[in-house]
């Protein structure tokens, strides 16, 4: 066990789904984004801060994605497993979507 090391933990599959999913995924994406509305709020979306809000979302996305998927197993209940690799891809699908049209109000400046 990797319990050690939080980041290979759930990356190698060795956690509980729920932990993963709720906890590193629901819990603190909702706390980055709030960090990110506030910032966007008070300073409006600049370069610097998609840039830094990608350098930090994109990496953390990535390792939670997989994280999901790759426990997704470590539950008791098959459904919970399939209904959160479906959520995954629905999560990135909305990541992109998100990522895209924070570049277009960047590029064009439709706010």
């Amino acid at each position: 066990m990797n319990q050690n090391n939080v980041i290979l933990y759930y990356l190698n599959g060795e956690g509980p789904l729920w932990k993963v999913f709720w906890l590193w995924g629901v819990v603190l994406s909702w706390a980055l984004f709030g960090l990110f509305y506030l910032a966007a709020t008070n300073i409006g979306i600049t370069w610097g801060l998609f840039i830094v809000s990608g350098l930090i979302m994109l990496p953390y996305s990535v390792w939670l994605l997989v994280s999901i998927w790759m426990c997704a197993d470590n539950t008791g209940y098959d459904f919970w497993g399939r209904a959160s690799r479906f959520l995954t891809i629905i999560w990135s699908l909305n990541i992109g979507g998100v990522a895209g049209f924070l570049l277009t109000d960047l590029v064009i400046g439709w706010s």
